[in-house]
């Protein structure tokens, strides 16, 4: 009788079905917040109009000149792997989820360009919140970007520790030699 009651247990067991929740860990930094209230490993930096935007926790942050520090894009995951987007679809910006968000620069019009190791995207993020990617390296071309500037004419460079490439007006990027 006890196996027969063991046996119905073990049956019931094996067909319940299990749900796994992130405990602890893996989301963005709670923003607003003082922007020395948190331990941030900084990444990539750039400042315009008395603001400080820079890469830390895989999300692109800004300080403003309060010291009120806001998340911008990301969502504080890693990707593993290549995002996928159509040619100049945009995305909400605090939905995408970096591979290792890099470097960032800020243009006249108030655009952030963020590199992103690992998938060699640079994203743009414009002042409305859309982010589009903007560059992407061919098979071969300026891996693992980890910086990225622009001049005052709106031209974006990107640095991978050997090379610095300009970005051209149709997403390739060219090394100047």
């Amino acid at each position: 009788m006890r196996l027969l009651v063991f046996l119905s247990c073990a049956s019931l067991l094996s067909a319940q079905s299990y749900t796994i929740t992130t405990y602890a860990g893996g989301a963005p930094p709670p923003t607003p917040i003082q922007a020395t209230a948190l331990p941030l490993q900084i990444q990539g930096v750039a400042a315009a109009g008395g603001d400080v935007y820079f890469t830390a926790a895989n999300a692109v942050l800004q300080v403003d000149n309060t010291g009120l520090m806001t998340r911008l894009a990301g969502n504080g995951r890693t990707t593993g792997a290549s995002a996928t987007l159509p040619a100049g679809a945009s995305v909400p910006a605090l939905n995408v989820q970096f591979n290792s968000a890099q470097g960032v620069s800020v243009d006249r019009a108030g655009n952030l360009y963020i590199s992103d190791q690992g998938t060699s995207y640079v994203w743009k993020l414009t002042p409305d919140g859309k982010m589009t990617i903007v560059a992407q390296a061919a098979a071969g071309g300026w891996p693992n970007v980890a910086a990225t500037a622009t001049d005052p004419n709106g031209t974006v460079y990107l640095g991978n520790g050997t090379y610095v490439y300009r970005v051209g007006s149709d997403g390739s990027a060219h090394r100047d030699e």
